[in-house]
């Protein structure tokens, strides 16, 4: 993963969730890292609709993997 930021103008609001693998405990007080990576992306008039694949990173061992959706509100 690279880290990479996409400036989009409004909120992109959380739509679904598929494929999660929960593989250890996030304790609190430990830092959360999500890394993504866009696997589709489609836009249609006013709408945009962004599916990504995530992980989570906490102290360097991954905890989960999703992929998640959501859309421009």
């Amino acid at each position: 993963f690279v880290k990479q930021t996409y400036e989009l103008e409004g909120f992109i609001g959380f739509a679904g969730i598929g494929s999660a693998k929960f593989r250890s405990i996030v304790e609190p007080g430990k830092r959360l890292y999500l890394l993504g990576r866009i696997i589709k992306y489609k836009s249609r008039k006013h709408t945009i609709h962004v599916t990504t694949s995530v992980q989570g990173i906490v102290d360097g061992t991954m905890v989960f993997e999703a992929v998640i959706s959501g859309m421009q509100l």
